[in-house]
C-alpha cells in the first residue's frame, strides 16, 4: 500500500530527527593523535576568527565530559560531587581561553598550534588522591597550545622597523572519549586534583575583572558637526551582559548633536571575553570612548 503524503512527511521528520540527535550525540569525530587534537581545538579558533561566538561556543561543548559519565565511572556516592566541581573546572577552561583570544586581532595575521606535551609523573606534585573507579579512566594526554599574533615587520624611511609579534602558551589536561578528546583538568592536574581550591568567596564582593570591545562600531560624523567642529568623542556608560553584549547605553559626556548616534554604535558592541567574576562571566558595568569617523 502506498503512503500518502503526510506518513512521508513524518517519516521523514522522524529519521531526520534521529540523524540530528545522532549528531548531537557525537559532534565531533578525530583521531586519538595529535593531529586529531588540533582538529578539534582549532575549530574554536576558527570560529573566534570569523566572530561566530554561538558556533565558539558549540565548540567548546565538544571538549566536554558526558554528564552521565560521572556516576557510570566513580558511582552514585562520588560522581555528583565530582560532576560539579568538573563543571567549575571547565568553565575556568573556558574563560582563560577566551581571555587568550581576546588581544588576538580576528583581521590579523594569529595562529594557534598546537602539540601533545610529554610529560614525567615523577615531577609531579600530587594534590587529592584519584577518587575510586568503577570502570577504566581513559589514559590522561597533556597538551600544548601557543597563542600567538605574527605580524609583518618594515623598515621605513629613517630606518626604523615597525611591526610586533608575541605568543602565549597554556598547558590543560585531555582524555579521548567517544571519538573526541575532552578537557580533563588545567595544567597537568586531573579535575580530582583541584578539588577544595576554588576562589575564595570574598571575591563575590569584588567588581567584575576589566574586558575588552572585540567588536566595535564606529559612527560617520554629519557634515554638519564638521562643520561646526564639534568635539568628535562621546563617553558612554554601558551596562555589558554576561555574554558580553550591550544590555543598554547612556551618555556621559559629549556634544548633544553627536549622542545619539554614538548610542546607536555602542549598542552593537560586543565584549570578548566578557567582563568575569571569581573566574565565570558576569554582568557589569564599563565606561567607553565612542569615537566618530570622518568621510
Amino acid at each position: 500500500m502506498a503512503l500518502r503524503p503526510a506518513a512521508v512527511l513524518v517519516a521523514a521528520f522522524f529519521l531526520f530527527s534521529l540523524t540530528a540527535l545522532s549528531q548531537q550525540a557525537n559532534p565531533v569525530l578525530v583521531k586519538d593523535d595529535p593531529g586529531g587534537f588540533s582538529r578539534q581545538y582549532k575549530r574554536i579558533f576558527d570560529y573566534y576568527k570569523k566572530e561566530n561566538y554561538f558556533a565558539m561556543t558549540a565548540a567548546f561543548q565538544t571538549f566536554k565530559l558526558p554528564p552521565e559519565w560521572f556516576v557510570e565511572t566513580f558511582g552514585p556516592a562520588s560522581g555528583p560531587k565530582l560532576q560539579l566541581h568538573y563543571e567549575y573546572e571547565f568553565s575556568l577552561f573556558v574563560t582563560a581561553t577566551e581571555k587568550l583570544y581576546g588581544p588576538l586581532n580576528t583581521v590579523g595575521v594569529n595562529f594557534v598550534e598546537t602539540r601533545r606535551h610529554k610529560f614525567e609523573p615523577k615531577k609531579f606534585v600530587a594534590g587529592n588522591p584519584p577518587p575510586l573507579a568503577l570502570k577504566t579512566v581513559p589514559p590522561i594526554q597533556f597538551f600544548d597550545v601557543d597563542y600567538g599574533s605574527n605580524q609583518k615587520f618594515e623598515t621605513n624611511p629613517s630606518g626604523l622597523v615597525t611591526g610586533q609579534s608575541w605568543s602565549n602558551k597554556s598547558t590543560g589536561t585531555f582524555v579521548y572519549l567517544d571519538g573526541a578528546f575532552r578537557f580533563f583538568g588545567p595544567g597537568t592536574q586531573p579535575f580530582w586534583e583541584t578539588l577544595g581550591t576554588q576562589t575564595d568567596e570574598n571575591c563575590l564582593d569584588s567588581a567584575p575583572a576589566p574586558a575588552i570591545v572585540s567588536r566595535r562600531a564606529f559612527p560617520v560624523l554629519s557634515k554638519e558637526a564638521i562643520r561646526l567642529q564639534v568635539r568628535r568623542t562621546v563617553r558612554v556608560k554601558v551596562r555589558v551582559a554576561a555574554d558580553g553584549l550591550i544590555k543598554d547605553a547612556e551618555p556621559i559626556e559629549g556634544d548633544p548633536m553627536l549622542i545619539r548616534a554614538a548610542l546607536e554604535a555602542a549598542r552593537v558592541w560586543r565584549y570578548f571575553p566578557p567582563l568575569s567574576k571569581c573566574g565565570q562571566p558576569a554582568e557589569g558595568i564599563a565606561y567607553e570612548t565612542v569615537a566618530f569617523l570622518v568621510q
